[in-house]
C-alpha cells in the first residue's frame, strides 16, 4: 500500500515538474524546446534543454513565445502589425466603419441604414416616410384621394365635404344626432307651410359673428342644411 502511495506521488510530483517547464518555439522551423528559462534580456532569451543552454533572440521566436515571455515587445509587436494592416487597407481604398473595413460607399450605406434610413427611388429616406408612400401608392391605386390625412372614395369625399360644410350635419340624420352635434337649437319655425310638408326648422343663431344655421327637417330627418347664414327674423 505505502508502495503504491509512493509511486503515485513520485508520478504527481513529475507531473507538476513538466507543467512548470518552460516552453519556447523558434519561428523558422517551428521547432519546440522545452526546459527552463534562465535569463531574459532585452535582445532575446536564454534556455535550459537537457543540460545545454541556448540563446534565441526575440525576431526567431514566434508570437506565442514573445507573448508569454515579453508582454511589452508583444505589445510592440502588434501595434505595428495592426498599423501595416490599417496602411494596407487603406491603399485599397477601404475605410474603418464599427470594426469592419469597407469602401466610402459601403460605409455611407451603413450609416444611413444605422440613422434608421434605406433607400427609396434613388433617396435616402427615413423608413416611416417609404411607409407613407407606399401607402399612399395603395390608397392612390385603388381610386381613393387623400383629403386632410384620410383617404377616401369619391362617394365618401363628397359626403365628407358637405358634412364639413354644414359643420358635421348630413342629410337624414335624426333630430337627437342633430343636437348631439350642435345642441339645442336657438329657435325653430312651423309654419303652415311647413306643417303640411310635415317640415320643421331649427335655427342656431350665432350673434356675435352676425350669422345663423338652419337645419330643416322632413318627417323626422334631415332634409336640408344651410349653414353660415346672414341671421334672418324668424317666427316661433
Amino acid at each position: 500500500m505505502k508502495t503504491l502511495l509512493m509511486t503515485g506521488m513520485l508520478l504527481a510530483c513529475a507531473v507538476a515538474a513538466v507543467a512548470a517547464q518552460d516552453e519556447i518555439v523558434v519561428k523558422a522551423t517551428m521547432t519546440k524546446y522545452v526546459g527552463t528559462v534562465s535569463n531574459i534580456t532585452e535582445k532575446g532569451i536564454y534556455i535550459v534543454v537537457k543540460g545545454n543552454v541556448r540563446y534565441y533572440p526575440w525576431e526567431a521566436l514566434d508570437t506565442a513565445t514573445v507573448k508569454r515571455y515579453n508582454p511589452e515587445m508583444y505589445a510592440q509587436l502588434r501595434a505595428q502589425q495592426q498599423k501595416e494592416f490599417e496602411e494596407q487597407k487603406r491603399k485599397l481604398g477601404l475605410v474603418p466603419y464599427k470594426g469592419k473595413w469597407m469602401t466610402p460607399k459601403q460605409k455611407e450605406e451603413a450609416e444611413m441604414r444605422d440613422n434608421g434610413l434605406a433607400k427609396y427611388e434613388g433617396k435616402w429616406m427615413a423608413t416611416n416616410e417609404i411607409e407613407q408612400l407606399e401607402f399612399a401608392k395603395r390608397m392612390k391605386a385603388s381610386g381613393r384621394t387623400e383629403y386632410k390625412g384620410k383617404w377616401y372614395t369619391e362617394t365618401e369625399l363628397k359626403d365628407c365635404k358637405e358634412a364639413e360644410k354644414n359643420k358635421g350635419l348630413k342629410v337624414g340624420m335624426t333630430e337627437a344626432e342633430v343636437k348631439a352635434v350642435l345642441g339645442e337649437p336657438t329657435t325653430t319655425k312651423k309654419s303652415q307651410e311647413f306643417s303640411a310638408r310635415k317640415r320643421v326648422c331649427w335655427f342656431y343663431v350665432h350673434k356675435d359673428q352676425g350669422t345663423e344655421d338652419r337645419v330643416i327637417f322632413e318627417m323626422g330627418v334631415v332634409k336640408e342644411v344651410a349653414a353660415n347664414q346672414a341671421i334672418s327674423s324668424n317666427d316661433e
